[in-house]
């Protein structure tokens, strides 16, 4: 079902990168841990030196070509939208978020070697199904990212518009539940539908509706995975009071109609 780990995440050494995976315009994030290596990274036709200790963040919608010169070393990660969501964590968008140039963050020592173990640790997970081996590799992933995150120039993130999509990032995480359209959040940030859908796209991949959609699903997976609530108790709690609306807008965001997805969970938790 769509629901596997390989679907949602992946993480190869970037040897095994350089060997198979071809230049390609990302349907995905891709986060790029270069340990030691020569090559150049090229991003929507702009090029960028491979750089050791240095991790590169990229989003989807962009193109990314990577010409390596001899042996790579360090780490690929590919990984969804809905990932992201699932790991809980307000800084996955504004790390990885930036429109023609790969993000970069460069990293000490001392972080190197806190960055690499949580590395090992999430392939070991990754290559190996354990049990809860994608909640490990989420908690894992947030980790990381809260590390690599005390090395990130804030200040320049922080843009106009990338501050707009952090702001709606929060009122999402509020307000989900009875704010279900981008209108709703245009209005309460004093900006135009169509403008709060151009920024949040030209940042972080997606539209703003896309988001807002995303958020109700994986709430909906969560609460079917983790308790014992039915499908008309989970529509309820998410503000849906029509049953019908409710699977069908799951069935059309998340690909699996809810009985579906149910019947697949006891599968999900043992791997």
């Amino acid at each position: 079902m769509g629901t596997s780990t390989n679907s949602q995440f992946e993480i190869h050494t970037l040897e095994w990168f350089s060997k198979n995976q071809p230049a390609a315009k990302l349907s995905a994030y891709e986060i790029l841990w270069v340990k030691r290596g020569t090559g150049i990274l090229q991003v929507n036709l702009q090029e960028s030196e491979i750089r050791d200790q240095t991790i590169y963040c990229l989003r989807p919608g962009q193109l990314r070509k990577l010409n390596t010169m001899g042996r790579m070393e360090g780490y690929y990660l590919s990984l969804s939208a809905d990932f992201l969501y699932l790991a809980e964590t307000t800084l996955s968008f504004s790390l990885l978020s930036d429109q023609n140039q790969p993000l970069q963050i460069a990293i000490d020592e001392e972080t190197q070697n806190e960055v690499e173990e949580i590395l090992i640790k999430m392939r070991k997970e990754f290559v190996n199904y354990f049990s809860f081996r994608l909640e490990i590799l989420q908690g894992l992933f947030k980790i990381f990212l809260l590390y690599t995150s005390r090395k990130f120039p804030y200040t320049i993130t922080f843009t106009k518009d990338a501050e707009l999509l952090r702001r709606f990032m929060q009122l999402l995480h509020e307000h989900f539940i009875t704010k279900k359209m981008v209108t709703d959040y245009a209005d309460a940030l004093n900006v135009t539908p169509s403008y709060l859908n151009q920024v949040v796209k030209k940042i972080s991949g997606y539209t703003a509706s896309y988001h807002i959609q995303q958020y109700l699903v994986t709430e909906a997976k969560k609460q079917a995975i983790y308790s014992n609530r039915s499908m008309k108790e989970i529509a309820y709690a998410l503000g849906f009071n029509d049953m019908a609306h409710f699977s069908k807008f799951f069935k059309n965001n998340s690909g699996v109609n809810f009985t579906n997805f149910k019947k697949g969970i006891p599968l999900m938790i043992q791997h």
